[in-house]
């Protein structure tokens, strides 16, 4: 898929009627005050979507995003779109992954409801993730219970991350008096000093989790040996 889209295209891909999206335009929530559309903007009319589904009036967006930029500095949280996307099967086959296991995990882990099957190079990476596990002799019914673990684990965390920084940070800015522009800035800040701290800090709390689990399950092959338990 190239940078740039065609309206056409933008209607293709996010099942948005090309008048809406011309609409859409028109009040600045898409193609970021330019005339062109690129593939930022499929990432804007998602988060459009999504407001819209929770009951938010498309003015009330507008408003906020003319105010306060509010699609725009969400799009730019998100990561950059790849130089192309790859269909579910041809993701599938780059990774050497069974087309039915594959998707077994992309319904265990939840991420079909938010992507769709647009899938990236780190989807395919992940899919190599999968076959290795199920090479090292993981059957797919332990690989599906695995996928669903770290999805809902993780996706908690992420929750908790995004919540946390809202209430605490944000909301705190606010009631200080912060308006406008300065609070705009001064959360953007904060965002900017606390973002690269978040995977680190999901690594460090998974390794002594790791730790302790090592050493629980050191225990459950003494126990077995013993004759203490059952062996599993």
């Amino acid at each position: 898929m190239a940078d740039e889209l065609t309206l056409e295209q933008l209607a293709r891909y996010t099942g948005e009627p090309e008048e809406r999206l011309r609409d859409w335009r028109s009040r600045g929530l898409v193609g970021g005050g330019s005339d062109k559309l690129t593939q930022r903007d499929l990432e804007r009319v998602r988060l459009i979507q999504l407001c819209l589904r929770r009951g938010i009036d498309l003015n009330a967006i507008a408003e906020a995003n003319r105010t306060q930029r509010m699609i725009d500095r969400y799009v730019e949280m998100l990561p950059e779109p790849d130089d192309r996307t790859y269909s579910f099967a041809e993701a599938a086959e780059i990774a050497g992954l069974d087309l039915d296991v594959a998707q077994a995990m992309w319904k265990n882990s939840g991420l079909a409801a938010q992507q769709g099957e647009s899938l990236r190079e780190e989807d395919i990476e992940a899919f190599r993730a999968f076959k290795a596990f199920a090479d090292a002799g993981f059957p797919a019914a332990a690989l599906a219970e695995g996928t669903r673990v770290f999805a809902d684990s993780l996706a908690r965390v992420a929750e908790m991350e995004s919540k946390l920084f809202h209430f605490y940070v944000h909301e705190r800015l606010k009631a200080q008096g912060l308006a406008g522009d300065d609070l705009l800035k001064a959360t953007d800040d904060a965002g900017e000093i606390a973002r690269p701290l978040l995977e680190p800090t999901i690594l460090y709390f998974h390794r002594k989790a790791w730790e302790k689990s090592v050493r629980e399950d050191l225990v459950m092959h003494m126990a077995e040996e013993a004759g203490l338990t059952r062996a599993s």
